[in-house]
């Protein structure tokens, strides 16, 4: 299809599109779920900073909709509807483009999972879009709506700093679960690995690795944003942003530690396995030494001549045998001095 063309990508086509519009200043504020994009325009004409939200990204016509009121470039909204997109951060003229990534993690199953969150921020305004159920910025909604802080107080800036932050922050709450699932896996290797207990350990590192790679770009981002030359974000801004570049610094340390620590485990399990190999070698080697002068002594009795004096005496078959016990037993109590046994 030619660029531009809007083809939702997503898991979600079956949902509807929802528009929840907060109109707010620092001594108003309205929220509401709106049905038609006009009504966006009298918040608007009122002076208010305006924060739409759109909760699902099925609906193709609401989301061009939404474009048009907002004179999107269609290659940005053809990347917010296409929901495998890398973190990045771009300019469309006077609005800045910011795609990003929500994460959760699900403890029973060890699966790490992410929707994509893109964000447009212009002058008075700030467009939010995610998709699926999942909905990080209910923080960020109790704080514009009691005036706590200084977001009531600040433009769309700040709000996009806000939504950032909210997002980073749940980041930790993964790394959280994360360490717990590790934590677990870490005792079942030292009490006794299985091979369930090897597919685990590759699941955390193949996690991870999916992990710091949604993560990692956002350093960069958060870096230009705190350089404070975009046009739609003031300079006083930059402390801000700042701050959310060291919580991802700190988010992709933490998720190399995780990693070295996976890795640490996964030579721990060779390890271990490996012990018990020895150990099975160690004594199938015991019992074939002892066996084999055993096996010696059969085999030269057994031969077929007729003229081996043994053959004719009266005691030789119990003799033959109490040899081969003399025999293990004076093995067994070598092994047993060496302590291989």
């Amino acid at each position: 299809m030619p660029p531009g063309t809007l083809i939702h990508t997503g898991s979600d086509h079956a949902r509807s599109t929802s528009l929840t519009l907060t109109a707010y200043d620092e001594s108003h504020y309205e929220k509401s779920a709106i049905s038609d994009i006009k009504q966006i325009k009298t918040a608007q004409d009122r002076g208010f900073n305006i924060w739409l939200s759109v909760q699902g990204l099925g609906d193709i016509e609401v989301i061009s909709s939404v474009g048009k009121e907002f004179g999107i470039d269609p290659m940005a909204l053809e990347d917010i509807i296409n929901t495998d997109q890398r973190t990045k951060m771009e300019e469309w003229g006077n609005q800045l483009f910011l795609v990003f990534h929500h994460f959760f993690f699900d403890v029973s199953s060890a699966k790490l999972d992410s929707v994509q969150v893109s964000i447009i921020v212009g002058s008075g305004y700030v467009l939010s879009f995610i998709e699926g159920d999942s909905d990080p910025f209910g923080d960020v909604r109790g704080r514009i709506q009691s005036a706590k802080g200084r977001i009531r107080r600040m433009g769309p800036g700040y709000l996009c700093h806000a939504l950032m932050d909210s997002v980073v922050d749940g980041y930790f709450h993964v790394l959280e679960d994360i360490a717990g699932v590790i934590e677990d896996v870490e005792i079942e290797v030292i009490r006794g690995p299985q091979e369930s207990t090897l597919h685990r350990l590759y699941g955390l590192k193949r996690e991870l690795v999916m992990f710091r790679k949604g993560v990692w770009p956002l350093r960069d981002v958060a870096y230009k944003l705190e350089r404070g030359d975009i046009g739609v974000i003031s300079e006083d801004m930059g402390v801000f942003f700042r701050d959310i570049r060291d919580h991802t610094i700190h988010v992709t340390d933490t998720i190399g530690a995780f990693g070295e620590i996976v890795s640490g485990m996964l030579e721990t399990y060779m390890s271990i396995i490996s012990n018990r190999m020895n150990d099975v070698m160690k004594v199938l080697t015991m019992f074939a030494s002892i066996f084999i002068p055993l096996t010696f002594v059969a085999g030269v009795y057994g031969m077929n001549f007729e003229y081996m004096p043994e053959l004719s005496w009266r005691w030789g078959y119990y003799g033959v045998l109490s040899l081969m016990a003399l025999m293990s037993a004076s093995m067994a109590f070598y092994f047993r001095i060496k302590r291989w046994i």
